[in-house]
């Protein structure tokens, strides 16, 4: 009966130790509430390649043209316009300023 008694006590002294972090306040108080995040000021940017016929040279001359939009979506629609024998070299990234 003895060690019945022993192992009861160190039960609830086991379950005390463990219960006790669950009701302990946190280290350094509350935490400050943070200020709202402001949406990034920026350009969405793209690039496109394609080849233009050079009169001077008899040849063709490789042209990168840069397109930009305040959003995605506009940035997407101009990719979807170019001329099918163009290439996307860098889709829609966002640049902020």
């Amino acid at each position: 009966m003895r060690m019945d008694r022993k192992a009861s006590l160190l039960l609830s002294s086991l379950l005390l130790v463990v219960a006790l972090p669950l009701n302990a306040t946190q280290v350094g108080g509350p935490r400050p509430s943070l200020p709202p995040l402001q949406p990034l000021e920026g350009v969405w940017e793209a690039t496109v390649r394609s080849w233009q016929y050079n009169s001077v040279t008899g040849g063709y001359i490789e042209v990168f043209t840069p397109i930009s939009a305040s959003t995605r979506e506009g940035c997407e629609a101009q990719l979807s316009n170019i001329d099918s024998s163009a290439t996307i070299v860098k889709f829609c990234t966002f640049r902020a300023y």
